[in-house]
């Protein structure tokens, strides 16, 4: 999977004005980002597979009762497929 990094995955120029000083406090730029005290879940993408980082994470889901189980491979694969065009389509990926 590649990495795009936020300032360059929105389209909407959203860093871009941060970064100019044009919006305040903006996370990641002029307000820090503060990671959860208590996270559900947390991946380590330099460790971890994509499809380990998705099944723990579709894992945290259906254990929240956020997400129906899977019922077959196919779920899984399909689950995938539509969570990484998501992630393409927000310009994660």
């Amino acid at each position: 999977m590649r990495y795009r990094h936020p300032h360059q995955a929105r389209s909407k120029g959203l860093y871009e004005k941060a970064l100019k000083g044009e919006i305040k406090n903006f996370t990641g730029v002029s307000d820090p980002y503060e990671a959860p005290a208590n996270a559900e879940v947390v991946v380590d993408t330099a460790q971890e597979t994509e499809e380990e980082s998705l099944r723990k994470i579709l894992g945290t889901l259906e254990a929240l009762a956020i997400s129906p189980p899977a019922t077959a491979a196919a779920t899984a694969t399909k689950r995938k497929r539509r969570s990484k065009s998501g992630c393409a389509s927000w310009g994660y990926i």
